[in-house]
């Protein structure tokens, strides 16, 4: 069973991701979205998507720790973006895979 730290982690990617592929998404409407269609699901999330729903591991999320990675990863995206692109070779960051 994983715990809420692990759960919280797989969250902010999910929502990284939502971001990525909607460019319009801030950090408050994405944490809006997100939060919101939990909450309508019964609060927890699957943490293994390749497991059947019945065995998958659910359970809450530090939504105080979701939050501040992701306002964080929004606060900082340039620079983030700035030293993906000085580590990556032959590669710009509009090419990456989201």
């Amino acid at each position: 069973m994983s715990g809420p730290r692990r759960r919280s982690r797989v969250a902010a990617l999910q929502i990284l991701h939502q971001m990525d592929v909607n460019g319009e998404l801030d950090a408050d409407a994405a944490l809006g979205m997100y939060f919101g269609q939990l909450a309508a699901g019964g609060g927890a999330i699957a943490v293994d998507e390749d497991e059947p729903a019945a065995s998958a591991e659910t359970g809450p999320v530090d939504r105080a720790l979701v939050e501040q990675m992701i306002r964080g990863v929004f606060k900082n995206r340039a620079e983030l973006d700035q030293m993906l692109a000085a580590a990556s070779k032959n590669w710009r960051v509009e090419r990456m895979a989201v």
